[in-house]
C-alpha cells in the first residue's frame, strides 16, 4: 500500500486509467492493442471509441499515433457522415485552428506529461 501512496499524480492517473482499460476493453481490443493478433479498423474504431468512453486518453493518443493508417480512414469516414448530414461545421481561421490546437496540446501535456504529444 505504501507504494499507491508514492506514485505521483501523473501515476496515480495513468495507473487508474491502466486499469479502466483491463476492465473495459474486450480482450480482442487488448491483444490488437498488444499486437498478439493483427489490429483492423474495426477493431480501431472499437478501441478509440472505448478509450473516449471511459476517458483513456494517454492510450487513445497512443492508438491513434502507432495505427496512423486507421485513424486516417477513420477521420475519413467521419468527414463523410458529415458531409452526407444536416449538420454544418463553422469554418475556422489557421489562426483559431493552431490557437485551438495549441490549447489541446497544453491540455494534455498539464495532465499527462511532457513526452505524450
Amino acid at each position: 500500500m505504501d507504494r499507491l501512496e508514492n506514485l505521483t499524480r501523473r501515476e496515480k492517473e495513468r495507473l487508474a486509467e491502466f486499469v479502466r482499460e483491463a476492465i473495459y476493453l474486450t480482450e480482442e481490443e487488448n491483444a490488437a492493442i498488444e499486437h498478439q493478433i493483427p489490429m483492423t479498423q474495426e477493431l480501431f474504431e472499437q478501441c478509440v471509441g472505448h478509450c473516449v468512453e471511459i476517458g483513456a486518453y494517454f492510450r487513445l493518443t497512443c492508438l491513434l499515433n502507432e495505427f496512423s493508417y486507421f485513424a486516417n480512414e477513420y477521420v475519413r469516414k467521419i468527414e463523410e457522415e458529415v458531409a452526407d448530414s444536416d449538420i454544418e461545421i463553422p469554418e475556422s481561421t489557421p489562426e483559431e485552428l493552431e490557437a485551438s490546437w495549441q490549447r489541446f496540446r497544453a491540455k494534455v501535456k498539464a495532465r499527462y506529461g511532457e513526452d505524450v504529444i
